[in-house]
């Protein structure tokens, strides 16, 4: 088992006259299992801790009572930040830090081992990156909050699932090495599962679409008096649109980003 949650409970962070920190449960008396060989969708209205339960799984926050087991192993016994490398957290929004879209990139590898983040090389990559996905050098200048939502969630949610097989596999990814596969071959089954997860909140929607959520252009249509039917079909049609462009994208960037892991002779860098 992958994940899982024993009599989890937590608290909202109230201060009291005693010092001491309680509240009203978000989450009571949690328990359920995750296998990690699945997708697991998390379904709930606004408040009802759907976000406290996310932060629990790499330690943003803790449980006030109950365990959390990470492989069989309690959570709380793992070294944050080594956790926090096998097990990543995107936000519903992701976060772009104050800078160029450059140094948010240098930001994102600060902590890895000889990352050459300051060199020219560091720089040349991330602009030959840019150039196959037929976009201006001139973006790694661009203030990184202007990127839209879409583009933020796709690159944030295929980025951390690669970085992270990637650095849990490594002895795998080694074997198959050793055996002759390229680099390209030896984590050709990661970079699937990460085209993956960027496709994850787009194929959310479009299952919700017309139970849980109307559109705003089907909507649009229907007030203005077209017909239902017509209406569907144009929203199916712009839906259909956004998932392709989201996969062209992720596959894109996944296809590329894989790459900054080894050398040119197929090897880890270190």
């Amino acid at each position: 088992m992958l994940f899982e949650f024993k009599h989890v409970t937590k608290r909202k962070p109230v201060q009291t006259a005693d010092s001491s920190m309680s509240g009203e449960p978000v989450l009571r008396d949690i328990n359920f299992g995750i296998n990690g060989k699945e997708p697991q969708l998390i379904l709930g209205p606004s408040g009802s801790g759907k976000t406290t339960l996310l932060r629990l799984f790499n330690r943003l926050t803790d449980p006030d009572d109950g365990d959390i087991l990470f492989h069989g192993k309690d959570i709380a016994t793992y070294d944050v930040r080594s956790l926090r490398t096998r097990v990543g957290y995107v936000s519903q929004i992701p976060i772009m830090f104050d800078g160029t879209v450059l140094s948010n990139f240098q930001y994102a590898v600060q902590h890895m081992k000889n990352n050459m983040s300051d060199t020219p090389y560091f720089g040349d990559k991330c602009r030959e990156l840019l150039r196959y996905l037929n976009v201006s050098d001139n973006i790694l200048n661009r203030n990184a909050v202007d990127l839209s939502v879409g583009e933020k969630q796709r690159v944030a949610l295929a980025a951390e699932r690669l970085s992270s097989e990637i650095r849990s596999k490594r002895a795998l990814i080694e074997a198959r090495l050793s055996l002759g596969a390229t680099s390209r071959e030896a984590v050709s089954d990661i970079v699937a599962s990460a085209v993956r997860a960027a496709m994850i909140p787009t194929i959310n929607s479009l299952m919700t679409v017309g139970i849980v959520s109307l559109p705003g252009m089907m909507t649009g249509q229907i007030l203005s008096g077209a017909s239902p039917i017509i209406a569907v079909k144009y929203q199916i049609v712009v839906m259909y649109m956004i998932a392709a462009s989201v996969m062209i994208s992720s596959v894109l960037i996944v296809q590329r980003g894989y790459k900054q892991f080894f050398t040119e002779h197929h090897q880890f860098r270190e």
